[in-house]
């Protein structure tokens, strides 16, 4: 999979400069807490099919489930170059849905560290709005 970096334009269409994620270095384990695969990506279709596609029970994060999966099965790249621009505005998914989107996030955590045999090690924490972390669980003697 291939993914870009994006440009920021606010509701009037200022581009307000490159995003935030941008700058976050991919790392397959990072990925559980940093979603920095954003939008514009690219990914061989084989491998798309192989984790089953989109799965439209995270209403709120598919592409964040989605990138998580095809983290597991293939190899991520990220091409330093910003190939589109995404629009905020008071009436975005991510705004409106901001609870929601963190809820369907957590789950595709939470799935992904099963299928990766983590969660009997680590557990994840979710801090207002949205930063996600992960806390390794104390171990009994």
């Amino acid at each position: 999979m291939v993914y870009t970096n994006y440009r920021v334009m606010d509701a009037q269409g200022h581009d307000r400069g490159s995003g935030k994620r941008c700058h976050i270095p991919y790392s397959q384990n990072r990925l559980l807490v940093d979603f920095m695969t954003f939008h514009f990506r690219l990914m061989r279709r084989s491998f798309y099919e192989q984790v089953s596609g989109i799965d439209s029970s995270f209403t709120y994060a598919i592409d964040y489930d989605l990138c998580l999966k095809l983290s597991e099965v293939t190899g991520i790249y990220h091409l330093p170059q910003a190939l589109y621009f995404y629009r905020t505005h008071a009436h975005s998914i991510s705004t409106q849905c901001r609870n929601e989107q963190t809820a369907c996030a957590r789950r595709a955590v939470e799935n992904a560290l099963i299928r990766r045999g983590m969660s009997e090690q680590y557990t994840l924490e979710v801090y207002p709005p949205n930063r996600f972390c992960l806390q390794t669980k104390l171990q009994t003697p």
